[in-house]
């Protein structure tokens, strides 16, 4: 049997390591093509983390829109997007014509499409209704963020009547959390399509560092005796990293040896703002930053705490799960997902996403107490290959 994964994506990060577990825990019994855009930044590093043999089938997405490889002159850039907005519906048709054609070529007998957050690539969808028109069967979504729903998406008739005909041929929604699944009510359209929570999935297994890590925290002027604090993933408002560092500054008057690592990019509209608030917050020299790269698991055997802040849409955290991977305790906010994660007192804390009193104290207690987690209820509810045999069961 042929299974298709469609993916568009345009950054690495959630998606890239939902894909790469997915397949790395399908197993070997079923012919795997994973088709991605050809643009999507994170190809080759997806190829490689790919362990299962899969065939890997970079496609041609004519509805891009975002110029998230920043390689085109803004001239050329800025002319495709008027031309791709003027002549979306000719294009979009197009595209399902190609992408039919391509389905017609590989016969795949399933697909899923693997989309971030509602509305999201308009791609996938051009890849659902040219699956349909080629198989005359239904496809699975599984949507990965929370949606956003605004009044000009209310009022999209495009997308209006792209809804009208998935509902008609999608087979199941799925979502990574019961959090994620309810923030989809909102949409009309889709609440008559069957929905599923399926927990995201990782390999449990640990690998040792690949560098010496007391080594690797003199390089970050990182006082060997000194406790880490992480907080892990992209800076902005969103994630709650402005939020975390006033709690911080509270923590370092109550306990000396303390250092916060935060390891992500940025968002390039949130940086000045963040680095002023440091600053302003007198606390540069308790704070390291470590760009985020493909591999990053000597941060978290680094680390005595992972922090995770979010203050909204918060779907589902990886970071969360390849904590207690780690056995590192998480102290996080009530946001999305997180809670069906987290359960206090055996692998971290959830604490109100504005309570910095009880983050503060949270983080104290395990400072000063030996938190020992239990890793293995989250084995049983989060491995990779219990992912996958779900995804088996309904796609």
């Amino acid at each position: 049997m042929k299974i298709g994964f469609f993916l568009q994506n345009i950054a690495q990060g959630g998606l890239d390591t939902f894909v790469t577990n997915l397949l790395n825990g399908y197993g070997d019994n079923d012919k795997k093509i994973l088709l991605c855009n050809n643009d999507h930044p994170g190809l080759k590093s997806l190829k490689k983390k790919i362990q299962i043999n899969t065939i890997v089938a970079p496609y041609k997405n004519y509805l891009f829109d975002t110029n998230y490889q920043k390689k085109e002159n803004k001239l050329i850039f800025n002319t495709k997007k008027i031309l791709i907005k003027f002549f979306k519906i000719l294009i979009f048709m197009y595209q399902i014509y190609m992408f039919k054609k391509n389905f017609k070529k590989k016969k795949l007998d399933k697909l899923l499409i693997i989309n971030g957050g509602y509305p999201g690539g308009m791609a996938c969808y051009a890849a659902a209704i040219a699956y349909n028109l080629f198989s005359k069967k239904k496809c699975s979504i599984c949507f990965h963020a929370n949606p956003r729903y605004n009044f000009f998406d209310r009022v999209d008739l495009f997308q209006k009547i792209i809804n009208i005909y998935i509902k008609k041929i999608t087979k199941n929604l799925i979502f990574p959390s019961s959090s994620c699944l309810k923030s989809y009510q909102i949409i009309p359209s889709l609440n008559k399509i069957k929905k599923k929570v399926i927990f995201n999935g990782i390999n449990f297994s640990i690998s040792k560092p690949n560098i010496n890590l007391r080594k690797y925290k003199k390089n970050l002027k990182i006082n060997n005796s000194d406790k880490i604090i992480s907080i892990i993933g992209i800076i902005e408002e969103n994630k709650g990293q402005y939020f975390a560092i006033k709690i911080f500054k509270e923590i370092i008057n109550k306990y000396k040896n303390i250092h916060l690592v935060i390891c992500g990019n940025f968002n390039y509209e949130y940086k000045n703002f963040f680095l002023k608030k440091i600053l302003e917050l007198g606390i540069k020299k308790n704070i390291t930053f470590v760009p985020f790269t493909d591999s990053i698991s000597h941060i978290y055997h680094l680390s005595d705490i992972i922090f995770i802040p979010s203050q909204e849409k918060e779907s589902f955290s990886y970071v969360a799960l390849e904590s207690l991977k780690y056995k590192v305790p998480v102290v996080a906010s009530n946001v999305g997902g997180l809670p069906e994660i987290i359960k206090n007192n055996v692998n971290g804390f959830v604490v109100n996403k504005k309570n910095s009193k009880e983050f503060e104290k949270k983080i104290l207690y395990i400072l000063n107490n030996k938190f020992r987690i239990i890793g293995s209820i989250a084995k049983k509810k989060f491995d990779f290959k219990v992912m996958a045999e779900n995804y088996k069961k309904i796609i």
